[in-house]
């Protein structure tokens, strides 16, 4: 008898996922898929890194590339924050940063079309485009938190984030042929149109993608303050918070340490390019396994997350991510010990276990950040850590960019190593912010 009602089960809970009752799941899902897919073919760490790298032969350049965007995120967010409180509704606040992205990727392009003879105000500029970006996310960021804190609920969070880097994984698979192919001397593609190329189908992706979130039916607000406070009061209200709650004080210590950690792992291109010199189309093999990698870890990830909390996480995460370092240390040791394949196995290797890390590290800190967030703070809070967070985040990349024109790599590896450490060890002071909701899930 059981054996006929497992199916039937089966299908109801498959016709339920699929209902309207999970429009906006799927919705939000959707949108992370053609995220993930933008960002690994607009990926700072990666596509952008080689495309700064062939332009100009500057590891700083990179470096700058990589802390534009947060300049003008994290530090602007408590404002942007600040003006939403009072509006019934914060979808406008996220469309109105998705259009500030959209101009800066279509003025990228075009300048890559008008510029290419003159290879620094090219990047400069490229950079600059990057940094308004960034202010996109400003405006966007808070509001993405909030109306996805107010529509799924938090233990479906975690499966929600997991599935949209997991599906996103499988497509964007693909998209490292797409590179390889693109960046392959072999296609006819001249340097810049192979990028340009690649540019113009991140744009298409980011533009689908937001038009997938701003399709979310956003729940209505319980309360709405009738008058705007003060931005200065505003601002004591972000401190407040950093006075009164230990875990967003530990939270913050935490996010200002870790791009100490995962930065120097950030300029494997440039070190792949420029001091071990493969081809260009070496980043395609790259982003491939990357995507393998993070995806499939990601599954794990949220779940880990909705059923043991994302505390945890945050732990075990930052463990790959001591491990992913310790083998990047090493790598410049096997120089001239082995062969040209051998290296780059190791370094793709390498690279894999940080993916599987830092997507581990990405859920966690969203979804960590929400549950701490009530529910109708959730603009302060995002806030409030990102302004926090901001600093090593600007300077971690201009710091390890200039190191790496200056120095060996070994030492660049050596000090993401010392700093994974440092990452891992701060997230024991994490309390997880959900205890009695996890032990009622445990009993069900």
């Amino acid at each position: 008898m059981s054996e006929l009602v497992a199916p039937r089960t089966t299908a109801m809970r498959l016709r339920r996922a699929f209902s309207a009752e999970y429009r906006d799941f799927w919705l939000i899902v959707a949108n992370g898929v053609l995220v993930r897919l933008y960002f690994e073919v607009f990926s700072p760490k990666r596509v952008v890194a080689a495309f700064l790298t062939e332009l100009t032969h500057r590891e700083w350049m990179v470096g700058l590339a990589l802390a534009a965007p947060t300049v003008f995120s994290c530090l602007p967010m408590l404002f942007f924050s600040h003006r939403m409180e009072t509006e019934p509704r914060r979808m406008p606040f996220y469309a109105r940063g998705a259009r500030i992205k959209w101009v800066s990727q279509f003025a990228l392009l075009f300048a890559v079309v008008m510029l290419p003879r003159y290879p620094m105000v090219l990047a400069l500029f490229f950079v600059a485009m990057c940094g308004l970006f960034g202010l996109g996310d400003a405006m966007g960021g808070p509001a993405f938190g909030d109306v996805v804190a107010r529509t799924i609920v938090p233990h479906r969070r975690g499966r929600m984030f997991g599935l949209r880097v997991a599906l996103g994984g499988v497509l964007a698979f693909f998209v490292g042929g797409l590179i390889s192919r693109c960046l392959d001397p072999r296609l006819g593609l001249p340097f810049p149109n192979n990028y340009l190329l690649l540019f113009g189908t991140a744009f298409a992706f980011l533009v689908a993608a937001q038009f997938c979130f701003m399709r979310v039916d956003e729940p209505p607000l319980e309360s709405v303050p009738e008058q705007t406070q003060p931005l200065a009061d505003y601002l004591r209200s972000a401190l407040v918070v950093l006075r009164s709650d230990v875990n967003v004080r530990r939270f913050c210590i935490y996010r200002n340490l870790s791009p100490l950690g995962w930065v120097p792992a950030a300029f494997i291109i440039p070190y792949a390019l420029g001091r071990l010199h493969f081809p260009p189309s070496v980043v395609g093999t790259i982003v491939s396994t990357s995507v393998v990698a993070s995806s499939v870890s990601n599954l794990f990830w949220g779940s880990l997350g909705d059923k043991r909390g994302n505390s945890l996480v945050l732990r075990y995460s930052s463990l790959f991510l001591l491990l992913a370092a310790a083998s990047l240390a090493v790598t410049p040791l096997l120089v001239g010990q082995v062969t040209q394949g051998t290296l780059l196995t190791w370094l793709v290797a390498s690279n894999a276990i940080g993916e599987v890390g830092l997507v581990g590290m990405m859920n966690g800190q969203l979804n960590y950040l929400y549950d701490l967030a009530p529910d109708d703070q959730v603009p302060l809070y995002v806030g409030t850590v990102a302004t926090a967070a901001a600093p090593m985040l600007i300077f971690a990349p201009l710091l390890i960019g200039w190191a790496a024109g200056r120095f060996d790599y070994i030492v660049i590896f050596t000090f993401g190593l010392v700093f994974s450490l440092a990452v891992w060890i701060s997230t024991f002071g994490l309390g997880e912010p959900r205890p009695q909701q996890l032990r009622q899930r445990r009993k069900t």
